[in-house]
């Protein structure tokens, strides 16, 4: 997100437009990975309803596997 969008609710915004693009589309479930360090991105997250499921590592460090089942 570029530092002048930060803080204003556009990560907010574009990730519920994007579920709703899945719900339209019959998404039963939302995988997404993030850095574990990214803690104003984890928060959106979880405040959409994504929980977490684990980590895994790849050559650019540790990322946090999160989820979210779709109604």
């Amino acid at each position: 997100m570029a530092e002048s969008c930060r803080g204003r609710g556009v990560a907010t915004v574009l990730m519920k437009a994007s579920l709703e693009y899945f719900k339209t589309n019959n998404a039963s479930l939302v995988r997404l990975e993030v850095r574990p360090d990214n803690i104003p991105a984890v928060k959106v997250y979880k405040k959409l309803g994504f929980v977490e499921g684990g980590t895994t590592r790849d050559s650019q460090g540790d990322w946090l596997i999160m989820f979210k089942e779709m109604e």
